[in-house]
């Protein structure tokens, strides 16, 4: 597979998990999810975002250089 198209997958991958956590975040809010059941799956959310995201090259590890 080529790295272009695994940059891609890893970038869908990733904005699927931002908008994940952005729509948990959204159901606490109107009511729609319970407290403890939406920060759990804003948490997965943000997870897979920051995994895909490192995966695919978009942010790096460690401290700044």
């Amino acid at each position: 597979m080529k790295t272009k198209t695994k940059r891609r997958i890893c970038a869908t991958v990733s904005l699927s998990g931002l908008l994940f956590a952005i729509g948990s975040i959204g159901g606490i809010e109107l009511g729609l999810s319970s407290l403890g059941q939406g920060t759990v799956n804003a948490f997965i959310g943000a997870i897979l975002f920051a995994a895909a995201a490192y995966k695919g090259g978009y942010i790096q590890g460690g401290r700044g250089q």
